[in-house]
């Protein structure tokens, strides 16, 4: 099956250019800026945050907004295992490193790709629960953590905690738990 590639002749070198990889570096030079462009944004105003003279956000809260304090809840609907398309070269990139693997005798996706999903979980769970005053429920609707060998590493990564299929038992553990955080029922 042979494929056809369309080009352009690039009027200053007189170079042949792939189209399609044309659009592509186009996309990713406009992905670039956007997230620059948000990123900067998001730094401008935790500068701001910080300057007496603006109060955007008042002094004791900035801690709390920056970490997350106050959440109840982290729900993970999928447990995401690195794929390319997440990353700008990142196909090269992670070809190469489980290429390297494989060429060791390895096996990629339980030696890399699953210690990397597991990692990624432990810091979102570590972003709810940052002290020992900090509670929350912890939702992960992939059942691949059951149904897979490999769930097992992403049960034993997660700190203690009771495990439950019951949404009745997690209702009352809010309202247990926010009752006695609040001081007053809920």
């Amino acid at each position: 099956m042979a494929t056809s590639t369309t080009f352009r002749i690039c009027p200053k070198t007189g170079l042949r250019i792939d189209l399609n990889a044309e659009r592509l570096i186009k996309a990713n030079a406009v992905a670039a800026v956007v997230f620059l462009a948000i990123g900067g944004l998001f730094g401008l105003l935790v500068g701001l945050t910080r300057w007496p003279a603006v109060h955007i956000l008042p002094a004791d809260a900035f801690y709390l907004v920056l970490t997350g304090h106050g959440l109840d809840a982290l729900i993970v609907w999928i447990i995401f295992f690195e794929i390319a398309v997440l990353y700008f070269a990142g196909s090269t990139l992670l070809k190469a490193r489980l290429e390297a693997i494989r060429a060791q005798g390895g096996n990629p996706f339980f030696d890399e790709q699953v210690p990397q999903a597991v990692i990624a979980l432990k810091q979102g769970v570590g972003r709810l629960i940052r002290d020992a005053g900090d509670f929350g429920v912890v939702m992960i609707c992939d059942t691949r953590l059951v149904t897979k060998g490999y769930g097992r590493a992403f049960i034993q990564s997660l700190p203690p905690m009771r495990r439950t299929r019951e949404v009745e038992e997690v209702t009352e553990f809010l309202r247990e738990r926010l009752a006695t955080a609040d001081g007053d029922p809920v």
